[in-house]
């Protein structure tokens, strides 16, 4: 169960560190941790990345950033589409899901899984969640300025309508704004 004013306090504190990327120069490997569990990223031969997630055991424990150390769950992305790390803060994991235009959040609560599986566009984290944009339809040229830009070279283009995933409520709100996307 997600405390929230645990999750706040922690978000507060772990999320402009999260947004560190160590690597190491002879495998690239990309390195996160927030002092509960550390994040490997390891790069994925076709692109993207697979993440290994640890627990630390002690407080002064530092991250191993190495493809031999232990780790407590993996991270694949579905139906060949590639992950890419955004944040991690108390027991949340945030990636986001990709091969193209258009991209997924997926925030994952470590103990036990998944608690958000957003098709989603312009991703930004903060200490209070996740704002983000979900298609909400088709797009035509009078609800879409860009609409010719979007679909020539037969690409397609939708709606996508603001949401907010609070941390403290674990719970999507609806924003008001509405933008343009490219779809495949």
């Amino acid at each position: 169960m997600i405390r929230p004013f645990i999750v706040a306090t922690l978000l507060a504190l772990c999320v402009p560190a999260a947004f560190a990327q160590e690597t190491t120069p002879d495998q690239a490997l990309e390195c996160h941790d927030n002092g509960l569990h550390y994040v490997i990223g390891i790069p994925a031969a076709g692109g993207g990345t697979s993440f290994r997630v640890g627990d630390f055991t002690a407080p002064d424990q530092v991250n191993p950033c190495s493809v031999d150390a232990p780790f407590t769950r993996e991270f694949f992305a579905d139906d060949g589409n590639q992950l890419y790390f955004q944040a991690i803060a108390d027991d949340l994991l945030v990636l986001t899901e990709s091969t193209g235009p258009q991209y997924f959040l997926v925030v994952y609560n470590l103990e036990p899984g998944p608690i958000l599986r957003a098709d989603a566009q312009d991703v930004e984290i903060s200490e209070l969640g996740v704002h983000y944009y979900a298609p909400a339809g088709p797009a035509t040229p009078q609800t879409c300025p860009r609409y010719d830009e979007l679909t020539a070279g037969g690409m397609g283009a939708i709606i996508g309508e603001e949401r907010f995933y609070a941390f403290t409520t674990a719970s999507v709100e609806p924003g008001k704004g509405t933008r343009c996307y490219q779809t495949p």
